[in-house]
């Protein structure tokens, strides 16, 4: 009761009571039956439950029919007012974005690019909560035209011509060593006529080649190229030369 009566635990008896009824009247508090009444004049019981308040949504409810953009789909946050109250903020960014806005998506941005587009924070889209918003709006990641950011691989190329020969090197003393040797003149690494070498990295060669079609320059893609691969014969040396040739599959 000390905890309920608040600012009037100093209040007159009649006070207190009167206050405490106008809460259990509104529905604010009810009494713990198990607790007992404090044998006053009008009795009080000792200790009652503070119940929660039901939230009118229903302004929302109109928001979700009236405000958004077409292309949202407004059917989870419908069923999930809640949720909706809590994503209320960058749901709308984004409406407003596919609003305002949308005449940028036909032109192709990275992810990070594309996030502070609509919601001012470069990484929400990728590593904040943008595909939970997508998700809760039936709206494909796609649909944002983005592209990845690929990482950066280090290179030589004695020349451009195509189409040419790329040596894609696992070890970096290998490839400075193999470098050396081109820049000398020659042409040829293990009787092959070699014009690009790149570095692999190690492992890092299959998440630099996922995006390779991103990172490689224009001669590098040009049709009747081959691509050759000098790594360690071991296991790990095996496992990623297969990993890599089957993302070249195609």
């Amino acid at each position: 009761m000390e905890e309920v009566l608040g600012s009037k635990i100093n209040a007159e008896y009649s006070e207190q009571h009167a206050y405490i009824m106008e809460l259990v009247d509104s529905g604010r508090i009810k009494p713990v039956l198990a607790s007992k009444k404090n044998g006053k004049k009008p009795a009080l019981y000792r200790e009652y439950w503070k119940l929660e308040q039901k939230q009118d949504y229903s302004a929302l409810k109109q928001e979700l029919l009236f405000n958004l953009a077409s292309q949202i789909d407004i059917t989870y946050y419908q069923h999930n007012l809640q949720t909706y109250d809590k994503e209320r903020k960058d749901v709308l960014l984004l409406s407003s974005f596919l609003q305002n806005s949308a005449t940028l998506l036909t032109k192709q941005v990275s992810y990070n690019e594309r996030s502070f587009q609509i919601w001012q924070k470069e990484k929400f889209l990728l590593q904040g909560a943008g595909k939970k918003i997508l998700s809760h709006c039936s709206l494909e990641l796609a649909q944002l035209n983005c592209y990845s950011t690929a990482e950066p691989f280090a290179y030589f190329a004695s020349t451009r011509a195509v189409p040419q020969k790329l040596l894609i090197i696992e070890n970096k003393d290998t490839f400075f060593s193999m470098r050396k040797h081109l820049l000398a003149g020659n042409s040829q690494l293990l009787g092959e006529n070699i014009s690009t070498i790149i570095y692999g990295a190690g492992k890092r060669v299959v998440s630099y080649f996922q995006e390779f079609n991103a990172s490689a320059e224009p001669y590098m893609l040009a049709e009747g190229n081959e691509l050759l691969y000098f790594g360690d014969l071991d296991y790990e040396g095996i496992g990623i030369y297969e990993k890599l040739a089957a993302s070249f599959a195609e």
